[in-house]
């Protein structure tokens, strides 16, 4: 999925179980972990693309 990531459009990526990749229009890409809680649709950043990986 790494060399996927690199070269991915703009938009949301899933890669399973909530956690997403948002890839910005200017290109820049970031962990997002989306989850339900108290019937609402949450967000949670987990930081930039390469920091963790």
């Amino acid at each position: 999925m790494a060399s996927t990531l690199k070269t991915a459009a703009p938009g949301w990526h899933g890669d399973g179980d909530g956690l997403w990749m948002r890839v910005a229009p200017a290109g820049s890409r970031s962990w997002v972990y989306v989850f339900i809680r108290g019937g609402r649709r949450r967000e949670m950043g987990l930081g930039p693309y390469g920091s963790g990986t």
